[in-house]
């Protein structure tokens, strides 16, 4: 497992999410044949919720992610504007009708601490994504300056098919930030020190 710290968590953000950029970019290039039109432009959404229950992680700090792309996603990056000290490695995929898991499913993998994770795996049109990670802060806390403000994205890998010919090319989405956690629903926790897991 290779750890490396930056200076700040904001900066890991941005540099991160500009790396996303580049990738959607160059993976759009090589998977997108000439001419092909998507049927639909790829957008991904979902939001936050404070998770004070997570196995080996004492509160504040938890949270549940959980989004769906209107694609079939085959990969997501999470990227955190502070940083991430534990995510969970096995994803439920969540039916789009029921809400009930499906046999799909993300395995996701990375360094922590960092600024976020990437997964891989299967979930068909609609359905959602739901996972688990932890922050080094509460994510409640009033930020000092704009720039310190809470704020978690999310860019998918997903599978599209040419609105003429119906053939299936890959594309990656924008990064699209996921709501933020309710926090008036917080309860005050007293911080104490947090239980580091090891990445897969």
């Amino acid at each position: 497992m290779i750890k490396r710290r930056s200076r700040h968590p904001l900066h890991r953000a941005r540099v991160t999410i500009a790396a996303l950029a580049a990738a959607a970019g160059c993976v759009g290039a090589l998977s997108l044949p000439g001419g092909a039109v998507a049927a639909e432009a790829p957008l991904c959404g979902g939001s936050l919720e404070l998770n004070n229950e997570i196995p080996g992680i004492e509160p504040p700090g938890g949270l549940s992610y959980k989004f769906n792309c209107n694609s079939q996603v085959t990969g997501y990056s999470i990227v955190s504007s502070r940083q991430v000290d534990f995510f969970s490695t096995e994803v439920l995929v969540l039916d789009i009708n029921t809400g009930e898991a499906t046999n799909e499913a993300f395995g996701c993998e990375g360094p922590f601490p960092s600024s976020g994770f990437g997964c891989k795996g299967v979930s068909n049109y609609g359905n959602a994504m739901s996972g688990e990670f932890a922050i080094s802060r509460d994510p409640c806390e009033v930020a000092k300056a704009k720039s310190d403000k809470f704020k978690v994205w999310v860019s998918a890998t997903v599978t599209q098919f040419d609105s003429v010919t119906n053939k299936p090319f890959t594309a990656v989405t924008q990064p699209f930030r996921l709501k933020g956690p309710d926090c008036s629903k917080a309860t005050p926790v007293k911080a104490t020190k947090r239980h580091h897991r090891a990445s897969a």
